[in-house]
């Protein structure tokens, strides 16, 4: 059975078509993916019957990007049904690119924002989760913006706590509003659960922030993470902790965190030892799925087929103990070395 190196080495000696299909046959993750900003726009169109207006090749800033979610994505997110629609659109573009496994963030604040219990929003999330199991397993990730009140969050996350919905915590939105300090005791609570604890950091704002989250909320992976580069002794501090960066590239060019992908810092990340995984954060905004970013940076970031490998199996390592042993015995032998 072919291992994942001759997989890849035979995906990438394709080209258009042919490539992707073969990219589209290894097992992928992506852990870093916002549920409802995460379907195609042609379903958004299909759900809410009317053409959503389409975002722009590249934004100004942040403010500009979430002003574009504000005005034109959020106001079709009404009602309950429509909401879970879209999840469910979302997942199934997913396990049509051969995403395995996903770690796929809902803020806490939704099911006030639908006007239904916590426990009426888990439920039906975990009747979409066990639907979709046969094609990719779903680890819901419990979203807490940082623009949100910190009671109403605390109060959410509490409710969130007892139904057993979420195998995750994020800290996302504007980094610059409030500092990863601020919701220890969110953090905490989400620890003594079970919980994996993931922050956006190091993107809009530099390293300091990601040491932050380091030291303040004990996480296990960052979002984002790039501006890492800009402090060596913080890279090394990653390497060493194997903390992951779940890193986004169409996303940081898009928002103009760096200026092409032919200046992305992933390759030097990993060339320091840092582990790093490949994710879309918002397809339905930027429009790179998870082989689209595969393709890209063996193209223009200057990624060999060792490095992509190498981030691969970081995801796959990322996943459940079942997700990996259901590769392991799969056709495909992608989780031995």
């Amino acid at each position: 059975m072919p291992t994942l190196r001759q997989l890849l080495e035979d995906a990438f000696a394709s080209d258009g078509l042919d490539l992707r299909l073969h990219l589209i046959r290894l097992p992928k993750t992506d852990l870093h993916a916002h549920s409802l900003l995460s379907p195609r726009l042609e379903d958004f169109d299909d759900i809410v019957g009317a053409r959503v207006a389409r975002p722009p090749d590249t934004f100004r800033d942040f403010n500009h990007f979430q002003a574009y979610i504000r005005s034109d994505l959020v106001p079709h997110m009404r009602g309950p049904e429509r909401v879970f629609d879209l999840i469910r659109k979302a997942l199934l573009r997913m396990a049509d690119e051969g995403v395995v496994y996903t770690e796929t963030s809902v803020d806490v604040l939704v099911p006030q924002f639908l006007g239904i219990t916590v426990a009426e929003f888990a439920e039906s999330l975990e009747r979409i989760r066990v639907d979709m199991a046969e094609r990719i397993t779903v680890c819901f990730e419990g979203g807490l913006n940082r623009e949100a009140p910190l009671e109403a969050l605390s109060t959410a996350l509490e409710e969130f706590l007892t139904t057993d919905c979420l195998g995750s915590i994020d800290l996302y939105g504007d980094e610059t509003i409030a500092p990863p300090g601020q919701f220890r005791k969110l953090y905490y609570r989400a620890r003594d659960h079970g919980l994996k604890l993931k922050a956006h950091s190091g993107e809009s704002c530099g390293p300091d922030l990601i040491r932050e989250a380091l030291e303040c909320l004990e996480v296990h992976a960052i979002q984002h993470g790039i501006r890492a580069i800009e402090d060596p002794h913080l890279v090394d501090l990653l390497a060493s902790r194997g903390t992951v960066l779940n890193v986004c590239p169409t996303s940081n060019v898009k928002l103009g965190i760096v200026p092409d992908l032919g200046s992305h810092p992933i390759a030097h990340l990993i060339e320091r030892g840092v582990r790093v995984t490949i994710n879309t954060d918002d397809f339905t905004v930027f429009g790179a799925d998870i082989c689209d970013e595969l393709t890209n940076l063996y193209e223009y970031s200057h990624l060999d087929v060792d490095a992509i490998e190498k981030v691969l199996r970081t995801g796959i390592e990322e996943a459940p103990k079942s997700v990996q042993t259901k590769i392991s015995q799969s056709s495909m032998q992608t989780v031995k070395a």
